[in-house]
């Protein structure tokens, strides 16, 4: 099962989904250096922001793909004729929505400061969630410094 996880920005009621790679390794590479880039151009502008962010996962996402795919060309094997579309078209992975997801294993918040927060969801369900704190990152904070520290909560 993929690790699935969802960004709250302090300020919007709307979430980012994120249906695969959403441990701390895979997001906060991203994550943390849009946050310090966005605060610098335009503040904490939550609606814009979760715009922006969208954007900045979702074309990762796409190129990641298209590497894939073009990989696979190169080797012979029963993979090497697939396209975008055995992926959904790369319109799949990533929502928006107003509430908790029940099957998340993270949840990261952006703080009204930009400051990024790693929780760790425990249970299943939006009724039986309950979210640990793993690591609080001012802006500033290294991204390597932020997978250790989540890292010593494994």
């Amino acid at each position: 099962m993929s690790t699935r996880c969802q960004v709250k920005i302090e300020g919007n009621q709307a979430l980012l989904y994120i249906h695969a790679d959403g441990s701390p390794e895979s997001i906060l590479p991203t994550l943390m250096p849009f946050v310090e880039k966005f605060k610098k151009a335009r503040g904490s502008d939550p609606k814009y922001m979760l715009a922006r962010m969208v954007q900045v996962f979702t074309n990762e996402a796409d190129k990641e793909q298209e590497e894939f795919l073009a990989k696979m060309k190169e080797k012979p094997s029963p993979f090497s004729n697939m396209t975008a579309s055995d992926f959904g078209s790369g319109m799949l992975g990533f929502g928006v929505c107003t509430d908790i997801h029940g099957d998340i294993e993270f949840l990261y918040v952006v703080s009204k400061t930009c400051a990024v927060e790693v929780r760790k969801v425990s249970g299943f369900g939006e009724d039986q969630q309950s979210f640990d704190t793993i690591g609080h990152f001012p802006i500033g904070t290294s991204v390597v410094d932020a997978l250790k520290v989540c890292k010593a909560h494994e």
